[in-house]
């Protein structure tokens, strides 16, 4: 019964409406607050932190960080937890701080699994200007391309922008043609798609 409001906090967040997306999050928590479901800690855990950052809350990320980190140790496979942290790291700025795990996903052979994974590292291959990530990560998610971005593996925060947008600029570093590095987070909203969560 908890998962339902936190879908519904998504519309809000995706439209900057972050006082609404916190108060259905809460609704959820007052749920999950019943029952003993190591999900639901972590899926609030990162609802919080995905509304920070899309407020542009650095002094906050950097607060929530680790304690996102320990749940997804306990909650994920130790390959998502760690593209998270390069994906984090490089929006928040510390992108040379994200190339041991970087390096270790994205270069061995195959390449890791799991959507969002490649995201967060491209955002650190971008950060970094990898250019041999970056051509081991496009035939990985160019086939993503039409679809949008979300922080599974809690299906529960809707990022909403186009991978395509990852995948253009990963080829444009592949190449080893300039490519605009990753700035530091912005308080830009994610984008709003008519797209239902579930069509992910």
């Amino acid at each position: 019964r908890w998962r339902p409001p936190v879908l519904r906090a998504d519309r809000p967040m995706m439209e900057g409406k972050y006082d609404a997306a916190e108060a259905r999050a809460a609704e959820a928590g007052a749920i999950a607050a019943r029952v003993d479901d190591a999900n639901a800690a972590a899926t609030l855990s990162m609802h919080a932190f995905a509304r920070a950052h899309f407020q542009g809350k650095l002094d906050e990320l950097e607060a929530r960080l680790p304690a996102v980190l320990d749940l997804l140790a306990r909650a994920t496979d130790p390959f998502y937890r760690r593209a998270f942290r390069a994906g984090m790291l490089a929006r928040l700025g510390r992108a040379e701080e994200a190339r041991e795990d970087l390096e270790f996903l994205a270069l061995q052979d195959p390449p890791p699994r799991g959507r969002p994974m490649h995201v967060w590292l491209a955002d650190a291959c971008l950060a970094l200007g990898h250019a041999e990530a970056a051509a081991r990560l496009v035939p990985v998610l160019e086939p993503l391309a039409a679809r949008r971005f979300s922080w599974s593996p809690f299906p529960m925060v809707m990022d909403g922008r186009p991978i395509a947008s990852w995948v253009e600029r990963l080829k444009e570093l592949a190449a080893c043609r300039a490519v605009s590095r990753v700035a530091p987070l912005s308080n830009a909203p994610p984008a709003v798609s008519a797209a239902s969560p579930f069509e992910l």
